[in-house]
């Protein structure tokens, strides 16, 4: 068996065949051997990412740290 063939995997009394080996594609693990990282860097957005509550209606927003209503709130993190 070579290093590229899937691996078999036992699910509920069947076998079948898997692409993924400990969850991650061959392609992962080979950058990983060459000293990459194994997993996929996460895709920063620019913006604000998150809201505290500060009282009377008001949020202050993570990372800028903006006070904003309700409405300005819902409308910075909306995901697009």
């Amino acid at each position: 068996m070579n290093s590229t063939s899937a691996v078999m995997k036992h699910t509920k009394g069947t076998n079948h065949m898997s692409n993924k080996i400990f969850g991650h594609d061959w392609a992962d693990i080979q950058r990983a051997q060459q000293g990459g990282s194994l997993h996929r860097p996460i895709k920063l957005t620019a913006g604000d990412y998150g809201a505290d509550p500060i009282g009377d209606g008001a949020f202050r927003m993570v990372p800028s740290g903006d006070i904003v209503d309700l409405a300005e709130c819902n409308r910075r993190l909306v995901k697009d």
